[in-house]
């Protein structure tokens, strides 16, 4: 049984990693929008909404946390999962705090990513 389709908004600044991620949620059926930064997110978010934003902690300019501030704020309903590289119990608190549904430390499997955005 496949998973049913969601929008998607990847926001990360590592190029490969974001078309990478984008590229595997799009063949599984998903309809994805990519940013490099969080200013880019914010401006796709004022244009249309998302079931779920997968957000980069660490990006230059607005920070993940910031990004995921202001989106709860503006789109309470938008699912946002934070990633990070650098995973603390501390961050991991705050993200929650603030509203992520999730939190993600990277490397993982893009199967478990689709899973924990369902």
């Amino acid at each position: 049984m496949s998973a049913p389709a969601f929008s998607l908004l990847i926001v990360e600044d590592d190029p490969d990693f974001r078309e990478t991620c984008a590229r595997w949620m799009a063949r599984k059926g998903h309809s994805v929008a990519t940013a490099a930064n969080g200013h880019e997110a914010l401006e796709l978010c004022d244009r249309r909404t998302f079931d779920v934003a997968v957000v980069d902690m660490n990006m230059p300019g607005l920070t993940g946390l910031e990004v995921l501030d202001r989106m709860k704020t503006a789109q309470s309903e938008t699912e946002v999962i934070i990633l990070t590289g650098q995973g603390t119990i501390e961050s991991a608190v705050n993200a929650m705090k603030l509203g992520a549904c999730d939190y993600l430390t990277k490397p993982f499997p893009m199967d478990e990513l689709e899973q924990r955005c369902l």
